[in-house]
């Protein structure tokens, strides 16, 4: 939001960034948002259906001084008369200074290691590969991808370049803009059924901070018919 959300009982709407529905209320939902200084971010989150929804409050009441990533940051109820299932997160909003904020536990982190796009099966294994990202870059850390691929006797790459794509070829789809960089999985062996690693030392470099989008992507050959399969793709940003 461009600025503060209007003080209840009147409203705005706009600027949605990120809905999801539909999950374990115990389970973390991962999300990557945007915004620029001076802008002002909204939360909103319960348990519930299409048909009920259901807060619980905690205490003191607001404003409630917090800080994010070491920056401090004033809290205030955020709020909606909509259900937001049905309203897809799009339903007006106020905001209350002085009310109680709700339990909705939101963590924060600067640096991204988001998985993006389909991958291609090599028609030899019954799926394509998997890639994650199961540890984040950060400056000065060893970052990891891990792989989860169904071939026999496949030889696999890591492929990364800035910035994404989605060029199909004959081979599959390339996610990846202008790799630039290539790694063998298994140390160059070839790879069975199963889970493989990358890793990563990022440099204890401050300036390395923010640098991205790093893009990366799984590429396996199978020697004896010449097939190719490909993963999904995943996006770094690095982050102190």
């Amino acid at each position: 939001m461009a600025s503060a959300p209007p003080a209840f009982s009147a409203s705005a709407s706009g600027g949605l960034e990120f809905f999801s529905a539909g999950q374990p209320s115990g389970t973390p939902i991962p999300c990557v948002v945007s915004f620029d200084a001076g802008e002002f971010v909204g939360v909103l989150g319960a348990c519930g259906d299409a048909t009920t929804m259901r807060s619980s409050y905690a205490t003191p009441a607001g404003p409630y001084a917090s800080s994010v990533l070491g920056v401090a940051t004033t809290l205030t109820r955020f709020l909606t008369q909509t259900n937001i299932v049905n309203t897809g997160g799009n339903g007006a909003y106020s905001t209350e200074v002085a009310g109680a904020l709700a339990r909705v536990f939101m963590g924060v982190t600067s640096c991204v290691g988001i998985p993006y796009g389909t991958g291609t099966a090599s028609g030899a294994g019954p799926a394509a590969p998997i890639m994650k990202c199961t540890t984040l870059p950060f400056v000065g850390q060893t970052a990891t991808l891990v792989v989860d691929q169904r071939d026999s006797n496949a030889l696999g790459f890591v492929a990364a370049g800035f910035g994404r794509a989605n060029v199909p070829t004959p081979f599959g789809t390339v996610l990846v803009n202008n790799p630039t960089f290539t790694v063998p999985l298994n140390g160059g062996a070839p790879m069975g059924p199963g889970t493989y690693t990358y890793t990563l030392a990022v440099p204890n470099n401050p300036a390395l901070a923010g640098v991205g989008p790093i893009n990366w992507q799984n590429v396996n050959l199978i020697p004896a018919t010449g097939a190719f399969s490909m993963s999904n793709a995943n996006e770094w940003i690095l982050a102190n």
